[in-house]
């Protein structure tokens, strides 16, 4: 819930789905740091941290594979996939570099 300048009380409780319909009202007013209104009331989300944490590194003969495969993985029984990255060339040799890692650069064209 946020006061505008002109006293008026707004809120935007809802989610807003992703769109280019329009501004997210919430997130604008969020990051004016007050320029906009002042936020009176607001609520947090809290996710539970998850009991289990791991990482891997797959490796994919082409695009598709990799995101069908993060598909599955989202649909699958551990549901706390937190983050997939998909690195070119340049990404990987950085990481091979910053972590003293020699992990193998595969080139696959990104339409196939």
């Amino acid at each position: 819930q946020m006061v505008l300048p002109n006293g008026d009380l707004m809120e935007t409780k809802r989610l807003v789905r992703k769109s280019s319909a329009g501004y997210d009202l919430t997130q604008l007013f969020a990051g004016s740091e007050g320029t906009l209104g002042v936020i009176t009331q607001l609520a947090w989300r809290v996710h539970a941290l998850p009991k289990l944490r791991v990482g891997s590194l797959i490796s994919f003969k082409d695009v598709g594979a990799a995101a069908r495969c993060v598909v599955a993985f989202r649909h699958s029984v551990v549901p706390s996939l937190a983050r997939c990255e998909m690195l070119n060339g340049p990404g990987m040799q950085a990481t091979n570099k910053k972590f003293k890692m020699q992990l193998e650069e595969v080139r696959i064209p990104l339409v196939a």
